[in-house]
């Protein structure tokens, strides 16, 4: 599976939350590959949240794979998983 989290503009909060089809307790994610754009974290408990302060060009993608992995040891990955990211001035 893949997904496009969100288009997000520089200068603004973007926030968004990671679901599991079995939402056991203590999941965790992580960013496994790629990298989220400057500003822009993934919290263990899968919350994409921050502000991307700017961008070189007039828009930006970014592309990682997440992967969420259960108290057993068990795991998945999402991968590709874009956010694309806009200057507020463009």
């Amino acid at each position: 599976p893949s997904g496009l989290i969100s288009d997000m503009k520089t200068g603004r909060r973007s926030r968004f939350q990671f679901q599991a089809t079995a939402d056991a307790p203590g999941l965790v994610w992580a960013v496994v590959s790629g990298s989220l754009p400057t500003g822009i974290t993934l919290s263990p408990q899968g919350e994409i949240d921050g502000i991307v302060p700017s961008l070189a060009t007039p828009q930006e993608t970014f592309t990682f794979a997440v992967s969420v992995t259960d108290l057993d040891g068990a795991s998945a990955t999402l991968s590709p998983v874009l956010i694309n990211v806009r200057r507020t001035d463009t």
